[in-house]
């Protein structure tokens, strides 16, 4: 068990900035993910700041919590509403179950936390916080420590101006401020459990996302706010490092974000919508843009209105629930399920498709406590805000009716777990909000209190059930390979389902088992070992590793006792267990020696009855070279004597899939059958390499989970860059109107987050770009 343990939040942080595009720049986040576990987490529904800390810190869900988002309704009530605070929060944190146990506690920052709350230690409120003339710490004399410190603190800063210089000033002021007093609270008082959120990562995305993004509506180039955020970011890791010094070398350190960010393309006007629809009544016109709160609203003859905000919320004007309710309680689900439906044929200001989703709260959360709306509905996936003022005159506004502003939320978080005992380097996949809370407990040996949900994000409690899978690093080095960690002498060796050799949980200090050449290995977690010669086999059911008695360069064979022959492939300086991206030898039974799918082996090596040769999946933007590297790769194996085909996804869709058009359903569908056939060819020997854009993360995964030596190549292309190559001329007739679904244009391109190859076409060539994805076949 450490000693203490550290959560840093910073709001809003996407995983493309902090992992992909600002990493290099980064170096305090970078050594965490590096010797650490990290990987996309993700948030909640909605992913909206006050519930999604909430629920990353109580391990409930926002149904369980009664928190939907900033602003309630209060009852059903048509005008009243309320806000959340700490007070709205009757669920124990976990700083509330290790204060119980004697631990404790230094909290800044987290939301919501005023008014505030006494806690075993000491808290300094967040960013909703009315101002230093209330009481913002505990103990209250606390504030005059902090004052003497830093002068007056600063909870935020007002963020939806056009004085973008201010703001750039506050902010860093404001910043500077909070970091300081979050150092002075860890090196200079006696804590277990600290906790710090930095809001000031959400302000700098809302207000300069699109100075940054070119695929941004309102980008326009040669700003001198186009590195704001990354300069921001930059500071913020360079305050990172100092509280790292600050709490102490054994420390384990948490950052978290509890969802993430990407660009907005505009604001869908709800209630201008239910009335064009007949489902909001006005007693008169509005007289400029104006709230619904304001407006004379026949109630007597409405059937719905909506909220504004990241997403729209939907009620119903119930008879017997609100006061002049009109729909009868028998034709609830009905009208609900007809609004339904209307909502999800919404199109854009062009007349494309959105791929907008509805939800219903009862079928989202465990409970559905306090004040939830009827309906939940995501515009666009959330890349449209909701607009709730009436009086604009049409559906759509290019950006927020609430003040300037850039950036909407997305799903997708950061998660790192740095410890100082297990130095790792592993991605892992499926982690979740709620699964934090969990997590911490463990880190601190305290059990978790009723009702608490998630999982723990620990590789030795894997069951290969949960849904959490951990990755062999999928950081790229220097060169662009898939820097993998070692097993250091007399450490934890893994394998290759992300489980601890050593003991059940993966986090004891309890002594392993060491091999020939000295690379420590144990029986994985909930499982027994057996040996033979050095060679370890892991027996817990999912996970199959093999620790060498002596560790092998890429490519070379790690002899197993039994007559077969076990590839423990190692990248570089060598790696104990397997590397998803390595080669396997031929075993005299004429099987080959791997991790995954197995039979029984009286040597006790698992050995699958397949051999699947790889399947290289390039991804990227149309134009960005997809097609010409999988030709010139093709080329090379072949003169080696290798069986390679194509799955061109241009020639696959005009064979196998000429019905199917560019709609999201129908991208997903083609690549599925991609799979399908990739998988075929692969598990018969045949190097399989897919040219295909492959827009979505979500199948690439799913790529990844079907295929066992999956290799994701990412084919990274600036889009200015693809539309002057243009070989199709497909990005012409975009621009002239003539498509109107092309990736990276109008449908989005979600980048990958952790591919095992990235090259760069803008800057390398094709001979170097080639010379890099051999390195890993």
């Amino acid at each position: 068990m450490p000693d203490k343990v550290l959560v840093v939040g910073l709001d809003s942080a996407p995983p493309r900035l902090v992992f992909r595009d600002f990493k290099a720049e980064l170096p305090n986040i970078s050594r965490l993910m590096d010797e650490g576990i990290w990987g996309e987490l993700t948030s909640t529904h909605p992913p909206i700041t006050i519930p999604a800390w909430q629920v990353m810190f109580t391990g409930r869900d926002p149904g369980e919590l009664g928190l939907y988002g900033f602003r309630h309704r209060k009852g059903f009530s048509y005008h009243d509403g309320w806000i959340a605070s700490a007070n709205s929060i009757k669920a124990p944190a976990v700083w509330d179950v290790a204060g119980r146990a004697g631990r404790r506690v230094c909290l800044v920052g987290v939301p919501p936390s005023y008014p505030v709350r006494p806690v075993n230690g000491r808290l300094v409120s967040c960013f909703i916080t009315p101002g230093v003339d209330r009481p913002y710490t505990y103990p209250r004399a606390l504030a005059g420590e902090i004052e003497a410190l830093v002068g007056e603190y600063m909870f935020d800063v007002p963020f939806r101006t056009e004085d973008r210089d201010a703001l750039l000033e506050n902010l860093y002021t404001m910043t500077e401020r909070r970091f300081k007093v979050m150092r002075h609270l860890l090196s200079g008082g006696a804590w277990e459990l600290a906790a710090f959120v930095e809001i000031g990562t959400d302000r700098i995305q809302h207000a300069f996302w699109k100075y940054m993004d070119r695929g941004h509506h309102g980008y326009r180039p040669g700003s001198k706010y186009e590195n704001a955020i990354r300069d921001y970011y930059r500071y913020v890791d360079g305050q990172i490092g100092g509280l790292l010094e600050a709490a102490g070398r054994d420390t384990v350190v948490l950052v978290v974000s509890d969802h993430g960010a990407k660009g907005m393309r505009g604001a869908f006007c709800i209630n201008e919508w239910l009335i064009k629809e007949g489902y909001l009544v006005l007693k008169e016109e509005p007289i400029g843009v104006s709230n619904l709160d304001r407006l004379a609203v026949d109630w007597s003859r409405t059937r719905a209105w909506g909220w504004g905000g990241y997403y729209a919320r939907i009620f119903f004007n119930l008879r017997g629930r609100e006061a002049q309710g009109v729909i009868e309680p028998d034709d609830f689900e009905r009208e609900r399920e007809v609004l339904t439906q209307k909502l999800l044929s919404v199109r854009d200001p062009a007349g494309r498709p959105m791929e907008t989703k509805v939800y219903r709260p009862e079928e989202l959360y465990r409970e559905t406590n306090g004040d939830p709306p009827d309906l939940m509905v995501y515009f666009d996936d959330l890349y449209w805000r909701s607009a709730g003022t009436v009086g604009h005159g049409g559906l759509y506004l290019a950006g927020n009716d609430t003040g300037p502003d850039d950036a909407v939320h997305d799903y997708k978080g950061i998660f790192i777990l740095w410890d100082p005992r297990h130095k790792q380097g592993r991605r892992v996949v499926g982690a979740e909000i709620r699964d934090v809370a969990p997590t911490v407990l463990e880190l601190l040996g305290l059990p978790e209190p009723a009702g608490m949900g998630g999982r723990v994000i620990l590789p030795g409690f894997v069951d290969g059930g949960n849904g959490l899978r951990f990755e062999d690093c999928c950081a790229s080095d220097a060169d662009g390979r898939v820097a993998l960690p070692d097993c250091a002498e007399g450490g934890k060796g893994r394998g290759d389902a992300g489980a601890y050799y050593g003991d059940a949980t993966g986090y004891d200090d309890a002594e392993s088992s060491t091999g020939a050449a000295g690379v420590s290995c144990g029986p994985a977690a909930g499982g027994t070992e057996r040996e033979d010669d050095g060679c370890r086999q892991a027996d817990d059911g999912f996970s199959a590793a093999c620790c060498s008695g002596t560790v092998k360069e890429t490519g070379d064979l790690a002899p197993c006792a039994g007559g077969g022959s076990f590839a423990a492939v190692a990248h570089r300086q060598g790696l104990c267990g397997e590397s998803r991206s390595g080669d396997w030898g031929d075993n005299p039974s004429g099987g080959v020696c791997s991790p995954g799918v197995s039979v029984d082996n009286p040597s006790g090596v698992v050995c699958p009855t397949d051999v699947s040769a790889p399947v290289l999946w390039f991804t990227g933007l149309s134009g960005a070279g997809k097609s010409t590297l999988a030709q010139m790769l093709a080329d090379t194996l072949r003169a080696q004597g290798r069986r390679v085909e194509i799955l061109d996804g241009d020639e696959v869709r005009a064979a196998l899939s000429p019905e199917l058009g560019y709609s999201k359903n129908e991208r997903e569908e083609h690549n599925r059958r991609l799979i399908y056939l990739a998988g075929l060819l692969s598990r018969h020997g045949v190097t399989v390499l897919v040219p295909v854009i492959s827009p979505y993360r979500h199948i690439r995964e799913l790529a990844r989970d079907r295929l066992p030596r999956f290799v994701e190549v990412w084919v990274k292309c600036s889009l200015n860059e693809c539309i002057r190559r243009d070989p199709k001329g497909l990005y012409k007739k975009a621009l002239r109107g003539e498509i109107t679904d092309l990736t990276g244009l109008q449908d989005p391109y979600e980048e990958p987050g952790c591919p095992e190859v990235l090259v760069d076409t803008e800057r390398m060539d094709v001979e170097e770009c080639i010379e890099r994805i051999m390195r890993v076949i």
